[in-house]
């Protein structure tokens, strides 16, 4: 008995619990997928590429900051109507193998360059002015993950004064050839994220 006692092999070792609940690094909590969306609505459609800054399985928080290229239908003025907002939007939700959640945002670009009012005229004579608040967005959307990829569908309900400017720029909409845009749009895509 008396030489089993120092052995050090028979002692107790005290448990690394950092073996069960690894710690999670800077670069784990704020990782950046690269993304790829579609989004339509009557009047047009919206092709993004951007990142997305966290959202990790068991966070609450997302950024998502992409180049958004907006194109009108035929109706509305087709390939002639059409701009590139920068937006950058946040989403609270709860972000997992499935996801849930809801988010807002702002054209990034338009809140730092804004441009200056310019006049325009109606079919009728009216002088209106085409400047006014930035393009936003709020919406919800969910989604699932398959291993590297992560799918969402989303709905967005959008003001986009860009379309506004847009249209009232264009000689056929002067003339009343194109119809009255409408700057308040709701918008449903699907949004496509990877993680490496």
């Amino acid at each position: 008995m008396l030489f089993l006692l120092p052995a050090t092999s028979l002692q107790a070792q005290p448990l690394d619990y950092r073996h069960y609940y690894p710690r999670q690094t800077e670069s784990e909590l704020w990782s950046v997928r690269p993304l790829l969306a579609f989004e339509s609505s009557e009047a047009g459609q919206i092709s993004s590429v951007g990142l997305q800054w966290g959202g990790l399985p068991g966070q609450s928080v997302a950024v998502v900051t992409s180049f958004s290229f907006y194109r009108a239908n035929q109706e509305w003025g087709g390939s002639d109507i059409g701009f590139t907002n920068f937006d950058t939007s946040l989403r609270l939700g709860r972000f997992d193998d499935f996801s849930l959640y809801g988010e807002i945002g702002v054209a990034l670009d338009e809140l730092a360059f804004d441009e200056e009012e310019t006049d325009y005229y109606d079919n009728f004579g009216y002088r209106h002015r085409s400047s006014g608040p930035i393009d936003w967005f709020a919406g919800l959307g969910g989604g699932f993950q398959l291993e590297f990829l992560q799918i969402n569908a989303f709905a967005r309900y959008r003001y986009l004064r860009s379309l506004e400017q847009q249209y009232y720029r264009e000689p056929l909409w002067q003339q009343g050839y194109l119809p009255n845009p409408e700057p308040y749009q709701w918008f449903a895509g699907v949004e496509l994220s990877f993680r490496f």
